[in-house]
């Protein structure tokens, strides 16, 4: 889960290399003395060898979204946070191409698809799969049943993995993906695979509007949400997908305030019950269809937004936000960021999750598609 997954966040990043010892260059050599009649010789002590905490070592996350643990830091342990096909971008729809002719993007999703719910210690993440009635607990072998996306821009089938949300600290910030330098409130993402038979939409197989025809002039600042999926034609699992170059899709839909969302609505319901980082608790069923709006969308290369930012993403973004209430994105800032025993933090977060959005990366010259 990255990434991936902004401006200052990796991009340029260098991994400091540290000797094993400290240069011997400007420094007086020891007088070599032989050793006394009877005594035995012993080497002189070796000092010790700096070296950056390692993830077990230190009492502080390897990554994070506060000043010591932010996007500007995530380079010296994950590489590719440095590279050129970063995500997210800043949307700039007359600079978009039209795609022209391509066949119609379609998704599939059981009604049932998302049961389980857990807090990251960055946020929440929806769960796949549904219960087995044997074992009582939910089911991998029945993922396979729960939805898929595939067609537009795709060349493959994508299982749905995940989806989770980014939000700030208030209505005016939040969504990782910008449209003309203009945030939303949150920004959901779909992650995974899309194999089920209820939810499907397709969208009309026809040619691009022109890339000035979206009006972002009034735009509401927006969250996002991320539905995460990956390539079930040519890989057996999400692990091995997420490290191909193209192995993952992930649909972006935008957030703006306004009437509450009832998709929401099911997680808050429930998130006094996983109040600390690794809870995970049973949910009602969360349907992902309710998080797309369908209509027409961006698409470009990219990567996670996450460590370990690996560049092996497919975007597409939807241009239509859907909504939800001011009081619901509230509830998201109060959960909290440490596992259950740990020391609260003391970083100006205070350990909650207020905020957990990546800033925008340079576009390289990575090509961004309008599609209908």
């Amino acid at each position: 889960m990255k990434k991936g997954e902004g401006g200052g966040g990796g991009e340029g990043g260098r991994v400091t290399k540290i000797s094993t010892f400290p240069s011997d260059s400007g420094r007086p050599r020891a007088l070599h003395r032989p050793p006394l009649r009877g005594a035995t010789a012993r080497a002189p002590p070796v000092p010790p060898a700096p070296s950056i905490p390692s993830r077990s070592q230190s009492s502080m996350p390897v990554w994070g979204y506060t000043k010591t643990t932010g996007p500007h830091t995530w380079s010296v342990y994950y590489p590719a946070a440095g590279g050129q096909k970063q995500s997210p971008i800043d949307l700039v729809p007359e600079k978009a191409e039209q795609a022209g002719e391509i066949a119609p993007l379609s998704y599939h999703y059981r009604s049932d698809a998302c049961t389980r719910v857990t807090n990251t210690g960055q946020g929440w993440k929806l769960l796949i799969g549904t219960t087995d009635p044997v074992v009582g607990r939910p089911s991998t072998n029945l993922r396979s049943l729960l939805g898929e996306v595939q067609g537009g821009p795709l060349n493959s089938t994508f299982k749905l993995e995940q989806i989770h949300a980014h939000w700030g600290k208030h209505d005016a910030e939040g969504s990782e993906h910008r449209v003309e330098g203009k945030a939303y409130p949150c920004e959901v993402s779909v992650e995974g695979f899309f194999l089920g038979a209820l939810g499907r939409f397709r969208s009309r197989a026809s040619s691009c509007d022109g890339c000035g025809a979206f009006e972002s002039s009034g735009l509401k600042v927006l969250r996002a949400i991320h539905l995460v999926h990956w390539d079930s034609d040519k890989f057996g699992s999400f692990a091995e997908a997420a490290g191909a170059e193209g192995g993952l899709t992930v649909l972006g839909v935008f957030v703006e305030v306004g009437d509450e969302n009832s998709e929401f609505a099911k997680i808050i319901q429930i998130l006094d019950s996983i109040p600390h980082k690794g809870d995970t608790t049973d949910l009602e069923p969360v349907n992902p269809s309710n998080f797309l709006p369908g209509g027409q969308y961006w698409t470009y290369e990219g990567s996670l937004t996450t460590p370990p930012c690996s560049e092996t993403v497919n975007w597409i973004l939807f241009k239509n936000p859907i909504t939800a209430s001011s009081e619901q994105l509230s509830a998201f800032r109060a959960m909290k960021s440490q596992a259950a025993g740990e020391e609260c933090s003391h970083d100006e977060f205070e350990g909650r999750v207020l905020r957990n959005f990546r800033p925008p990366m340079p576009l390289c010259g990575r090509t961004v598609r309008e599609c209908a």
